[in-house]
């Protein structure tokens, strides 16, 4: 057993793994602000007023910090949104930055040649990039409209004459009588 650990850890410093997962903790904490600065700004297109949104928000937060919340409310209903295409040139930039390191990070791991064509490298980067928010986007309108779509399929359920249907995420429980 000892003899793993040591190998392990002579491999693990002959690679320079640390490199490359610092890097990709480096560019995916970059992304964190743009990614703040994007929530900020579509504070006004979720339907909810100023104050209501205030008065949800200061319930889970601490005291100390509900004058902060106030004002980084009222500024981002305030602010025009100038400042999202420049926040999602950054996010995506330094996401695919740190998944550049990610997959170089993978390479080193099993052993495969390092890509020498940054070209390709960046491309790979920024493709898996959006992958990732294309597929998180589209698990929020999942999460989101799931008690549209299944009172929907209730519906479509009730007119082929089911007996009972649970609808546990929208806590309602549908009959047929």
């Amino acid at each position: 057993m000892k003899s793993f650990i040591q190998e392990f850890v002579k491999k693990l410093s002959e690679k320079d793994l640390n490199t490359y997962a610092a890097s990709a903790a480096f560019f995916l904490f970059l992304s964190f602000l743009p990614i703040v600065i994007l929530l900020l700004l579509t504070l006004p297109l979720t339907g909810l007023g100023a104050e209501e949104l205030i008065s949800m928000v200061t319930d889970v937060t601490p005291s100390f910090i509900d004058g902060l919340v106030t004002q980084l409310i009222q500024e981002a209903y305030s602010r025009t949104a100038g400042l999202v295409p420049l926040s999602v040139i950054v996010i995506i930039f330094s996401a695919a930055q740190g998944m550049n390191a990610l997959i170089c990070g993978l390479r080193l791991v099993y052993d495969l040649p390092r890509q020498k064509n940054i070209l390709y490298l960046n491309l790979l980067g920024l493709i898996s990039t959006l992958a990732i928010i294309v597929f998180l986007i589209l698990s929020a309108l999942f999460v989101g409209h799931a008690c549209v779509i299944r009172r929907r399929a209730v519906s479509v359920l009730n007119e082929m004459k089911c007996d009972r249907i649970d609808a546990f995420s929208c806590g309602t429980i549908y009959d047929t009588a």
